[in-house]
């Protein structure tokens, strides 16, 4: 993993930039473990609240996860995270940011217990290590993680026409020799398989896959999927959605799906 030190080096080498544009760029791409990437993005997971929302004590949490994310984890060592955070809390008072009264008062409160819930708030890049991919959320849309995708494979975006697009992977289970023989099957398993369907090779990312169509009375689906080359995992973008919003709703999709990028997967 190339170190969270040479990415803000690179950032400030790219072009002259503020100190505050920098630290926003790098808020929202450093790793903070469990398929974790920005701080709004970890604040929704360990407190169900958005980033500026925090409290002094919950931002040093999660500045704390920083340095190591595996070890740091609240969930997983809160005994090493509830230390970490202190130290953050005392740096903060080095460097009078906070007064010793205010970070004691800090110090007092524990570390929240675990809650359980698969869904958790992306924006931006969502990227998932596990199945070595990532997509881009288009600004002002909501997604979450969670659902019927699992929160390992995927996400769900809501769309402004109130439909919803699905994007996960999932192992190659090679019941398909290519991505239009898996998107014919999934089409024909559908309840209106009996309506309009249509399949052709697409692009998805930098990869070779298929795109389908299907139409039953108001009804629209439309999907895309890919699989890696060389093997591995398999890429699903599917929407659900009207003949009313099925044009508006389709180029969100294609533009989903032309940001999908691979990233190393084992």
């Amino acid at each position: 993993m190339v170190s969270n030190r040479f990415v803000a080096r690179r950032l400030a080498d790219a072009a002259p930039v503020s100190e505050n544009q920098l630290f926003t760029v790098y808020a929202n791409r450093v790793y903070l473990g469990q398929d974790l990437y920005g701080v709004q993005n970890a604040s929704q997971h360990y407190f169900h609240k958005d980033a500026g929302d925090l409290t002094v004590e919950e931002a040093a949490l999660i500045a704390g996860v920083i340095k190591a994310p595996g070890a740091y984890s609240p969930f997983k060592s809160p005994e090493k995270a509830l230390q970490r955070r202190n130290q953050v809390l005392a740096a903060m008072v080095a460097q009078g940011k906070l007064s010793p009264d205010e970070a004691a008062r800090a110090e007092t409160v524990p570390i929240p217990p675990r809650v359980e819930n698969t869904y958790r708030s992306v924006e931006g890049t969502y990227r998932n290590p596990a199945l070595g991919y990532s997509i881009n959320v288009p600004r002002g849309l909501k997604a979450t993680t969670g659902g019927e995708a699992g929160p390992e494979r995927g996400l769900t975006i809501s769309l402004p026409s109130g439909a919803k697009i699905v994007v996960f992977g999932e192992p190659n289970s090679l019941d398909w020799k290519t991505p239009a023989e898996g998107m014919q099957a999934t089409l024909g398993r559908e309840e209106c398989s009996s309506g309009r369907r249509e399949v052709s090779a697409a692009r998805v990312g930098s990869l070779t896959g298929a795109k389908g169509s299907l139409v039953c009375g108001d009804r629209v689906v439309k999907a895309f999927l890919a699989f890696r080359t060389g093997g591995g995992p398999i890429y699903w973008l599917r929407l659900d959605t009207s003949q009313a919003y099925a044009s508006s709703d389709d180029n969100i999709l294609q533009s989903i799906a032309a940001s999908l990028k691979l990233t190393p997967w084992e």
